[in-house]
């Protein structure tokens, strides 16, 4: 199964009510959104200024790239590879892990660091 097959499944699973076609189709015409999908990986997010006060994406100028959904079939740590291929780096790096509902923010470069060492 194609990465991208994994996660139109995924949003089956997860978000029944909401169309993974729309969702792809949505980030395509955002301004912030991004979407790769390349032999073993696919992956959809969306720059986005994260307050880390308010543990909260806000309003105003990205300092984060938020992973709103990723499929690897390949080897390597999924986290560092949608790091590999994001266009230029941020201050900070987002995702949640099955729609908990829950954002993980780490400061990019520690993570980076912790990634590139394992």
């Amino acid at each position: 199964m194609k990465p991208w097959e994994l996660a139109a499944k995924w949003y089956e699973r997860f978000l029944p009510q909401e169309n993974f076609a729309n969702a792809v189709a949505e980030n395509f015409r955002r301004d912030n959104g991004h979407v790769y999908s390349c032999g073993d990986i696919f992956a959809m997010g969306q720059e986005v200024r994260w307050d880390n006060e308010q543990k909260q994406i806000v309003a105003g100028d990205p300092n984060a790239w938020f992973a709103e959904l990723v499929a690897v079939t390949g080897i390597g740590n999924p986290l560092h590879r949608i790091m590999s291929i994001a266009p230029h780096p941020h201050e900070w790096c987002l995702w949640q892990r099955r729609n908990d509902g829950r954002i993980r923010a780490h400061k990019w470069h520690d993570l980076m660091t912790k990634l590139q060492g394992e």
